[in-house]
């Protein structure tokens, strides 16, 4: 690697040497904060590299760092549909926001470590179309909900409530 490759190529070479995925650089990623990185740029581009089921370290390691976010009090698709302010209707978004509501609350329930980004209007022919990227990082003990362009963090913590509705709610 040149000292002139991207952030992008130093973060993915720290993740992927010889082409096995190691754990995560926690002191890379603060170093990375420290001088000035934003929080939400580093995790949307960790986010294209790491794998969406990531180490649970990995998943703990970017949600403590992460700033201090607005707590929720329940997982319903109501609450998780107020974190989503702009959903795009066409063809370029993730998948229609009644899937992409579930979707979270299933991830959710489940409880598998992952980060996940959903995005509303990802046009590859047209880079200065507006997108509105969302990044889920769900661990065992907490859930990190990103909303990249607003600057937005949401956390629920587990304890908060002892047993998630293990239905997944309709719309």
């Amino acid at each position: 690697m040149k000292l002139s490759n991207s952030l992008a190529d130093l973060l993915s070479a720290s993740l992927y040497r010889e082409a096995t995925y190691h754990t995560l650089d926690r002191d890379l990623i603060k170093m990375l904060l420290r001088h000035g990185c934003s929080y939400y740029d580093v995790v949307a581009l960790l986010s294209t590299i790491m794998p969406e089921n990531s180490p649970e370290e990995d998943i703990e390691t970017l949600q403590s760092l992460a700033p201090a976010g607005s707590p929720l009090q329940k997982l319903n698709p109501m609450s998780i549909r107020a974190m989503i302010p702009r959903w795009t209707g066409t063809k370029y978004h993730t998948a229609p926001i009644a899937n992409v509501v579930k979707d979270i609350q299933m991830k959710c329930i489940a409880r598998i470590p992952c980060i996940f980004t959903y995005h509303s209007n990802l046009n590859p022919r047209n880079k200065k179309s507006i997108d509105d990227p969302y990044v889920l990082l769900v661990s065992d003990k907490k859930i990190v909900f990103l909303d990249i362009n607003r600057r937005r963090v949401y956390t629920y913590a587990y304890e908060m409530e002892e047993h998630l509705n293990d239905e997944v709610s309709d719309m």
